[in-house]
C-alpha cells in the first residue's frame, strides 16, 4: 500500500521545550524535550475519513503525554502543520523542540497501516523508522505499539510500567469510537449547529457503548458550551443533564485526564461545584503534567474560585505547552480574567484583546474587555466592545449577567461597574 510522501503529511507536535538555549539547558536529562510532530494524514483517498486519521494521532499524542519522562506539545498546536510541506528544522525552531515524530495512516477495508519516523529537529537526522499493520478492530493495540516504539527510541531507560500506563482504550466498541471522532471534528467549528450535531453524534456513541466515559465527558462540556453561548432552550433541565453526564464520566474513567478536565469544566459552568471540579483538575494535571488542556481549562475554573494567581500560572503554562492551540482564546481569556478581577486593568486589556482576536465570537470576552477598557479610561473603545457583546448576546444586561455569575460576587460587581460605564443595560 502506498502511503505517500511523509514530508507532505499533516503534523502533530507531541513534545517540546522553549526555543532558546537557556531553556533547553534547564531540561533534566530524564525529561526529553520532545516534539512528536506526528504527521499522520489519512491516505486511503477518502476525504471523509480524515477525521479518523486526526483522531488516531490525537490518541497517540495523549498516550505519549502521559509518560512522565516526556515534555509534550499539545495536539492543537501541532496540527497547524497539517497539509503543509515544512522543514523539520523549522518545526523545531517554531515549537522549541528537539525531536519530531511524523508519519502517515492508511485505512483500507478492515486493515490499518501506520508508518512513523523519529527525527532530530536540529540536524534533520533520522533516529528511528518503522511500519505497523493490524486489523481495524485492533486499532487501540496498534496505537499502543506505536507509542511504545516511539518511547523506546527516545528514552530507552523508561520502564515498561510507564509504557503500559500510557496505553488506554477509550472503548471496546470501534463504531462508538468512530462516532466520537466525528463529533470532535464537528464541534471544532464552534457554530451552534455544529455543536448541536456533535452532541447528537456523542449520544449515538453512548447508545453503542453506554460505558464510554470520554463520550459522557465531552457531552457534558458541549452542553456547558450551549449555556455559555446563550443557546439553551431550557437551562434547568439541560444543565441538570450536563451535570449528570460529568459525574458519570468520572465514575467510569476516574484516571483519564481529558475526562477529568472536561467534566470539571462543565461543573464549573453548570452548577459552580468547585469543591468537586478543582480536585478533578488537580488529578488531571498529576496524571498528565503536559496537558495544555488541563492547565488552560483549569485556569478558567480557578478564576471562578477567585484563585487568580494560580489561574495566571496555569494559563501561562497552557500557552507554553500549546502556543497554536485551536482553543487558545480560552487560555488567553483566563489569563486576562486573572488580571481583570485583581484590578490589573492594563494587563487585562492586553490579554483580553488577544483572546478577542483569537476568537471574536466569544461573547464574555467582549464583556470583560469592555469593563477593563472602561476601568482604564478608554470609554469609547469600551463602548465598541460592548456593542460587539450585544450583537452576539442581545439578552445581556446587568441583571442577566448577575443571574449567570460564575466569579466571586464582590469581584464580579467591580467588573459590572466597568461594564455599566461601557454601556451594558440594566
Amino acid at each position: 500500500m502506498e502511503t505517500g510522501r511523509l514530508d507532505q503529511c499533516p503534523s502533530l507536535t507531541t513534545g517540546g521545550c522553549p526555543d532558546n538555549a537557556a531553556a533547553r539547558n534547564t531540561v533534566a536529562p530524564a525529561r526529553q524535550a520532545f516534539d512528536c510532530r506526528l504527521a499522520f494524514p489519512e491516505q486511503s483517498g477518502d476525504p471523509e475519513q480524515e477525521y479518523f486519521a486526526d483522531g488516531m494521532v490525537e490518541d497517540i499524542i495523549t498516550a505519549l503525554s502521559r509518560i512522565s519522562g516526556l515534555f509534550v506539545i499539545a495536539r492543537n498546536s501541532s496540527f497547524i502543520y497539517k497539509g503543509r510541506a515544512v522543514d523539520i528544522r523549522q518545526v523545531g525552531r517554531e515549537l522549541g523542540v528537539r525531536y519530531v515524530l511524523e508519519g502517515s495512516v492508511r485505512k483500507a477495508a478492515n486493515r490499518l497501516r501506520i508508518t512513523g519516523q523519529l527525527i532530530e529537529a536540529d540536524s534533520g537526522s533520522h533516529l528511528w523508522a518503522d511500519r505497523f499493520d493490524s486489523a481495524l478492530e485492533e486499532v487501540f493495540d496498534l496505537q499502543d505499539h506505536v507509542t511504545a516504539a516511539v518511547v523506546s527510541a527516545i528514552e530507552p531507560s523508561l520502564v515498561k510500567a510507564e509504557i503500559r500506563r500510557a496505553g488506554h482504550k477509550p472503548t471496546e466498541n470501534l463504531q462508538a469510537y468512530d462516532w466520537l471522532l466525528r463529533a470532535l471534528g464537528e464541534q471544532q467549528l464552534l457554530e451552534r449547529e455544529n455543536v448541536d450535531r456533535a452532541i447528537a453524534m456523542a449520544r449515538k456513541a453512548l447508545e453503542l457503548d453506554p460505558r464510554f466515559g470520554l463520550a459522557y465527558a465531552y457531552l457534558a462540556s458541549w452542553i456547558q458550551r450551549r449555556r455559555m453561548y446563550g443557546w439553551m432552550q431550557d437551562e434547568e433541565s439541560e444543565a441538570t443533564e450536563g451535570i449528570k453526564f460529568a459525574h458519570q464520566a468520572v465514575r467510569l474513567e476516574p484516571s483519564d485526564p481529558i475526562v477529568l478536565t472536561e467534566a470539571a469544566f462543565a461543573l464549573g459552568h453548570l452548577n459552580s461545584d468547585l469543591a468537586t471540579a478543582i480536585p478533578w483538575l488537580d488529578r488531571a494535571i498529576s496524571l498528565n503534567p503536559n496537558s495544555a488542556f488541563a492547565f488552560g481549562k483549569g485556569a478558567t475554573v480557578r478564576n471562578f474560585a477567585g484563585d487568580y494567581d494560580t489561574a495566571e500560572r496555569h494559563s501561562e503554562r497552557a500557552l507554553r505547552l500549546s502556543p497554536y492551540d485551536t482553543v487558545i482564546h480560552a487560555f488567553s481569556k483566563a489569563r486576562g480574567d486573572s488580571h481583570l478581577f485583581r484590578g490589573q486593568y492594563e494587563k487585562a486589556v492586553h490579554w483580553l484583546k488577544r483572546s478577542r482576536q483569537e476568537n471574536p465570537l466569544h461573547a464574555s470576552t467582549h464583556l470583560h474587555l469592555a469593563s477593563a477598557l472602561a476601568h482604564s479610561g478608554a470609554i469609547e473603545e469600551a463602548r465598541g466592545s460592548m456593542k460587539q457583546l450585544l450583537q452576539l448576546r442581545p439578552m445581556s444586561s446587568v441583571s442577566w449577567q448577575r443571574s449567570h455569575r460564575l466569579f466571586p460576587e464582590a469581584d464580579y460587581e467591580q467588573m459590572l461597574q466597568g461594564a455599566r460605564l461601557a454601556g451594558l443595560p440594566e
